[in-house]
């Protein structure tokens, strides 16, 4: 007679249940699943894999050739370059503005010129293009010399529905080395709670992704409604999950349009991991051309509005 798993049994009955459930019935579930889980974990910590600093000593060691300096890979476009200063495996970059600000257009014109000047490959996930869309977009992003790269190197996956599971499942099949997601207020849709929970939940996840395959991921978001800026702008206070997004990031760009001149972005790098770049928190503004962006730039001259 075979061994009934009662475990995957409950998990089956929650799954079949959990239409039925009430708010507060499900907010104690879930309360319920992550005591268990901090039970199980604290039992199974001695199998926890630990290193000592004698094993990661070298790679230590190696570092700070780069400490609070240029590190990772970069694009090729001068701001971004400037204000990353590279992407970095297992960091997240946050790329965040209102609606139809061109964040997407300015994260698809940084993957596109990774795979162009690097020959890195890059997956893009996104749950709001179709990849005709998208291709469209892309084709018109770089110079026609670098479309074999492009087709050869960037993989496009497009699902309304998907998750942190997902995303991890995609990084094992393709084995990329930059991933873009747009965008988190979709990911985080697949968690259970609400608002602030799910966003919670998501970044977690996301960032834990990023550091188990060791690869950066750029991750684009959206604010609330609020705006903190001193001139109306949105920031990094006014991303929806603020608080979580901020402390599980790496990079913050904030992009809000400029009033300069209706073919530029005004963009902030709003968080930094060193706050070492000459960028930190200044405003530049970047022109754009269409779909392309070429990633020059100058400081915003508060006096010349």
């Amino acid at each position: 007679m075979a061994k009934t798993d009662w475990k995957k049994k409950q998990v089956n009955r929650i799954i079949e249940n959990w239409g039925e459930l009430d708010e507060k019935q499900q907010v104690e579930v879930m309360d319920a699943i992550k005591y268990q889980h901090a039970l199980q974990a604290a039992k199974e910590v001695g199998m926890t894999k630990t290193v000592t600093f004698g094993d990661m000593y070298e790679i230590a060691e190696e570092r700070q050739k780069f400490f609070n300096k240029y590190e990772g890979f970069g694009c090729g476009l001068p701001y971004f370059d400037q204000a990353t200063m590279g992407f970095r495996e297992g960091e997240i970059t946050i790329i965040a503005g209102p609606s139809g600000f061109g964040k997407t257009m300015v994260s698809m014109n940084i993957v596109a010129n990774v795979v162009a000047q690097t020959l890195k490959k890059v997956v893009m996930i996104s749950m709001e293009m179709t990849p005709a869309e998208i291709s469209t977009r892309l084709y018109n992003m770089v110079d026609k010399k670098y479309h074999d790269a492009l087709k050869e190197r960037f993989i496009i996956q497009t699902e309304l529905n998907v998750s942190t599971a997902h995303v991890r499942a995609i990084i094992e099949k393709h084995k990329p080395d930059l991933v873009l997601i747009d965008h988190l207020g979709f990911l985080s849709k697949q968690e259970a709670g609400n608002d602030y929970e799910q966003i919670n939940s998501a970044i977690i996840k996301v960032k834990r992704t990023a550091m188990d395959y060791k690869i950066p991921l750029i991750l684009i978001s959206h604010v609330a409604k609020t705006r903190s800026g001193s001139s109306g702008e949105a920031t990094a206070a006014d991303l929806k999950g603020s608080s979580s997004i901020e402390q599980d990031s790496d990079i913050i760009l904030m992009i809000n349009r400029s009033t300069l001149a209706e073919d530029s972005l005004v963009i902030v790098l709003d968080k930094h991991r060193t706050k070492k770049p000459d960028l930190y928190k200044k405003k530049c503004i970047v022109p754009i051309n269409g779909v392309r962006i070429n990633g020059e730039y100058t400081l915003w001259q508060e006096n010349s509005q």
